[in-house]
C-alpha cells in the first residue's frame, strides 16, 4: 500500500517534538522497512531544509512545505491570484498553524492523484488533516478519495482543562474547534490506550469501541546497565514538560515529604519550562517555591535535554515517574520502562495498561486528581523501601514487559491489516459534485449612489449570477438606474436597518416568486464580493446538505483579514464573530420575515445565524477569501451600543431557544471552569498569603463561570472591556 502521514512535528521540528514526532519517526521507517511506501508531509525550517527527501530505497519520501512555498499543487483563476493572501491570513488568524494544514492538504491533494496515495494518518492535535477533510466534504477535494484515518494522541481541549488554564484564548478555541471536526469527520480513528480511546468515544460521540487501540512502537530503545550503587543512591527521574497536566506539583510536593525523611534520595527532572499561570510566574520558579531551601539542592531542574542525551540520565536513576493528571500513552513511560526501570505512575492515562502494580513499578491509586498527591507519596515510599535487588529486578521485568506490549514487528503489522482494512472500506460518501449548482439569491441594501454602484459592480462581475437580485434603496432615480442595469428588482425605501431594508427586499423576492433559490444572501453595499463567491459558495451549500449556513473568510479595510470558524455554538453567542458574506439554505430560514423586528446595530446577520444554528443545523466556513469589506472595524471591535445591544439580542435569543443552551452547557462550563479550580493544590505557607491567594483565584473562577451563564439567560452582568466581550 501507498501511505501518507501528515505531522509539523516530523523530526527535526521547528519546536520541541514530543511524543507525536518520536511515533512518526519510528513508523514511518517500520512500514518501509516492511515494504510499505510512506510519504510523510513535514515542515521546512532552517534545522530541516530540504522540500524533498528520499530513503529505504525510495520507499520513504518525506515532503517538506514551509509558509513562503507556492501553492503545491495547480491552482486556476482567482484561487491561484489569493494564495498568498490567504496564507498571509492564516498565518496571522488566532491559530496561526493552521497554514500547515491548508499547504498541507494541497500537496496532499496532488500525492494523491500523482502516486496513488490508498490511506492517510494525521494526529488530532493541531488538526493537520482538518483543510483536507473540509475540502473533501465541500467537493473539493479530487475524484480520488482514500480514507482519512485520525491517531488520537492529545487532544488539546483535554490538554487545556487538565493544564488548569480558566477559559480559551481564541487560538486555543480555534484549535480544539478544529481538532474536533477532524476527530467527527474521520473515515477511522486509532489511539495507543484505552483509556484515551474510551474517553474520546464519550466526549466526542463516537460509536462505543470504534476506535482502534494499537501500541506505539518501541523504536531503537535498549537497557541500560546500572550499578548496584545506582540501584541503591540513584535519583528518581522525571523526564517531560514542566506543565501542571502533567502532574508535576502534585509530584513535587510528594517528593519533598519523602526527601524530608530521607536525606538520600534525589529528584531529577528533565523537560522544558511552562507558564504557571501565576503573575508571570515560570512552572520552574513556581516548583521551586513549594520546596523547602535545604531540601532544593536535591532536586535537579535540568531543563530541556537533546534527545541522545536522556539514555544518560536514565541510566544514573534507580526509578522513574510518570505523575500526570492525564495522559494518553507516554513515550516517557516507553522509554524509561525499555531501559530497564520500574516506573512510579499515576493510573490516568495508558501507563497503568504498561505498569504491573508491583512487578513493573508502583501505580499511585488515587480515586481521582484531588487525591493524586497523597497517592503518589505512597507510591514513592514502596519505591524507596524496595531494596536495590528488587528495584532491579522489576526494572528487568519492565524492559521485557515493554518489549513484549510494543514490539516493532508486531505493531507495524497491525497498523498495515488496520489500514488495509480502512482502505478496502474506503472513505464516507462523497459529497455532491455541484458544479451546476445554482448561486444564492441576494438581498442588497444600499444607501447611495456610489455604494450601490461598487456593490451592483461586484454582482455583476459573478462567474455565476445570482438566481434572483433585490436591491432595497432610496427612491433616488440613479439608484434605480443602477438597479436596471443589473437586471435587478428594485425596492425603493429609505431604511434604517439591515432588519428593516432585508426583509422588505426577501418579502419582494417571495412576492416574484423566487423559489428556486437554494439560498439567501443579505449583503449591504460594503459587501464586495470576490468573482467567484457566488458559485463557491452555491456550491458549498448543495455539497452539504445538512449546513444551514456558508460564510467564507473576508479582507478587511487597512489590510486586515477576517478568519472566521465554522458558525457553531456557543462560541457564536460569545462574540458576533460571523463573516459578512454568509449564504443561509432557503429552506433553514424562519417563515415570514428572517429577521426579527427588534435585531439591528450591525447584529441582524449573527442574530439570523444563532436562530439556524439553534435548530440544529450546521454551520460552515469556506476556506477562501470571497469577500471584502469596504468599510468596517477589525471584528471584535464593538463600538459601545452595538455591545449593549449585543448583550440584549443574546439574552433574547437564549430565552427563544433554552434547548440549545442545555446542549451546549457543559461546553460553556468546560470552558469557564477550569480543572485547577477544584484539583490543583494550594501552594506551601512560604511565602505567607499565597494559599489565601489561590483561595481567592479559585472563587474567582467561580464568579466568573456563574456570570456568564447568568448573562446567557438574563442579559444581566457586570460591564467588561470589549477585548474581554469580543473573545470567543
Amino acid at each position: 500500500m501507498k501511505h501518507l502521514i501528515i505531522s509539523r512535528e516530523l523530526p527535526p521540528a521547528p519546536y520541541a517534538a514530543g511524543g507525536i514526532g518520536t511515533y512518526v519517526d519510528n513508523i514511518m521507517r517500520l512500514l518501509a522497512a516492511e515494504g510499505e511506501t510512506v510519504h510523510v508531509i513535514g515542515q521546512r525550517w532552517e534545522g530541516a531544509p530540504d522540500r524533498h527527501e528520499v530513503r529505504c530505497g525510495g520507499r520513504l519520501v518525506i515532503h517538506r512545505i514551509a509558509p513562503e512555498d507556492r501553492p503545491p499543487r495547480p491552482l486556476a483563476g482567482h484561487a491561484r491570484a489569493r494564495w498568498a493572501e490567504e496564507l498571509r491570513a492564516l498565518r496571522g488568524a488566532p491559530f496561526p498553524n493552521q497554514w500547515f494544514a491548508l499547504h498541507a492538504a494541497l500537496l496532499a491533494e496532488r500525492l494523491i492523484e500523482e502516486e496513488g496515495i490508498d490511506v492517510i494518518e494525521g494526529q488530532e492535535w493541531e488538526a493537520p488533516l482538518y483543510y483536507l477533510l473540509l475540502r473533501r466534504e465541500l467537493g473539493l477535494a479530487p475524484a480520488r478519495r482514500p480514507p482519512c484515518i485520525v491517531h488520537l494522541h492529545s487532544p488539546s481541549e483535554f490538554i487545556t482543562r487538565y493544564d488548569g488554564q480558566h477559559g480559551a484564548s481564541a487560538g486555543a478555541y480555534a484549535m480544539q474547534h478544529m481538532e474536533r471536526y477532524c476527530i467527527i469527520r474521520a473515515d477511522a480513528h486509532l489511539c495507543p490506550s484505552r483509556f484515551l480511546a474510551r474517553q474520546c468515544e464519550a466526549h466526542y460521540g463516537l460509536a462505543p469501541n470504534s476506535v482502534s487501540v494499537i501500541r506505539l512502537p518501541i523504536g531503537d530503545l535498549t537497557p541500560q546497565v546500572r550499578s548496584a550503587l545506582t540501584w541503591t543512591r540513584g535519583s528518581i527521574c522525571y523526564v517531560g514538560r514542566l506543565e501542571p497536566r502533567k502532574g508535576v506539583i502534585e509530584w513535587v510536593d510528594a517528593a519533598v515529604q519523602a526527601a524530608a525523611r530521607d536525606p538520600n534520595v534525589c529528584f531529577d527532572f528533565i523537560g522544558a519550562d511552562h507558564p504557571a499561570g501565576d503573575g508571570g510566574l515560570s512552572m520552574r520558579a513556581f516548583l521551586r517555591q513549594r520546596i523547602p531551601p535545604p531540601l532544593r539542592p536535591r532536586f535537579r531542574f535540568h531543563g530541556p535535554q537533546p534527545r541522545e542525551a536522556l539514555p544518560g540520565f536514565l541510566a544514573r536513576a534507580r526509578a522513574a515517574v510518570v505523575p500526570s493528571r492525564w495522559e494518553n500513552f507516554p513515550n516517557t513511560c516507553i522509554e524509561a520502562m525499555g531501559s530497564g526501570l520500574p516506573v512510579i505512575a499515576s493510573r490516568f492515562g495508558g501507563m497503568a495498561e504498561m505498569v504491573g502494580d508491583g512487578e513493573t513499578g508502583w501505580i499511585a491509586d488515587a480515586p481521582d486528581q484531588t487525591t493524586l498527591a497523597p497517592a503518589l507519596h505512597e507510591a514513592l515510599q514502596r519505591c524507596l523501601r524496595a531494596s536495590p535487588a528488587q528495584r532491579q529486578a522489576m526494572g528487568e521485568a519492565a524492559a521485557a514487559a515493554v518489549r513484549t506490549l510494543c514490539d516493532n514487528r508486531r505493531i507495524v503489522q497491525t497498523h498495515i491489516a488496520l489500514r488495509a482494512r480502512v482502505a478496502e472500506r474506503g472513505a464516507g460518501a462523497r459529497a455532491e459534485t455541484a458544479a451546476s449548482a445554482p448561486a444564492p439569491g441576494v438581498v442588497l441594501w444600499v444607501r447611495s449612489v456610489h455604494g450601490a454602484r461598487s456593490a451592483l459592480d461586484a454582482l455583476h462581475a459573478q462567474t455565476t449570477p445570482p438566481t434572483c437580485l433585490v436591491v432595497v434603496g432610496p427612491p433616488e432615480s440613479a439608484v434605480k438606474a443602477e438597479a436596471d442595469a443589473a437586471g435587478a428588482a428594485l425596492v425603493a425605501l429609505r431604511a434604517q436597518s439591515g432588519t428593516e431594508a432585508w426583509n422588505a427586499g426577501y418579502a419582494r423576492a417571495a412576492r416574484a416568486g423566487a423559489a428556486a433559490a437554494p439560498g439567501w444572501m443579505f449583503l449591504d453595499e460594503d459587501d464586495l464580493l470576490a468573482p467567484d463567491a457566488l458559485e463557491r459558495l452555491g456550491a458549498a451549500l448543495a455539497a452539504a446538505p445538512d449546513a444551514g449556513l456558508v460564510t467564507c473568510w473576508s479582507a478587511l479595510p487597512e489590510g486586515g483579514t477576517h478568519v472566521p470558524l465554522d458558525p457553531a455554538l456557543p462560541h457564536l453567542w460569545f462574540a458576533p464573530a460571523l463573516g459578512h458574506a454568509t449564504v443561509f439554505r432557503a429552506t433553514a430560514l424562519p417563515p415570514g420575515e428572517p429577521f426579527a423586528p427588534a435585531a439591528g446595530a450591525g447584529l441582524e446577520r449573527w442574530e439570523l445565524a444563532v436562530g439556524v444554528l439553534a435548530l440544529g443545523w450546521r454551520g460552515l466556513t469556506y476556506p477562501a477569501l470571497l469577500a471584502r469589506r469596504a468599510r468596517d472595524p477589525l471584528p471584535g471591535v464593538l463600538p459601545w451600543e452595538t455591545l449593549v445591544a449585543f448583550r440584549e439580542r443574546r439574552a433574547a435569543l437564549v430565552r427563544r431557544h433554552p434547548e440549545a443552551l442545555a446542549r451546549a452547557a457543559h461546553l460553556i462550563t468546560e470552558v469557564f471552569v477550569p480543572l485547577d479550580a477544584r484539583t490543583l493544590p494550594p501552594p506551601p505557607p512560604r511565602p505567607r498569603g499565597r494559599r489565601e491567594a489561590w483561595r481567592r483565584r479559585a472563587a474567582r473562577l467561580r464568579r466568573r463561570a456563574a456570570r456568564w451563564l447568568a448573562r446567557l439567560q438574563g442579559g444581566v452582568a457586570p460591564a467588561r472591556t470589549l477585548r474581554e466581550e469580543s473573545a470567543p
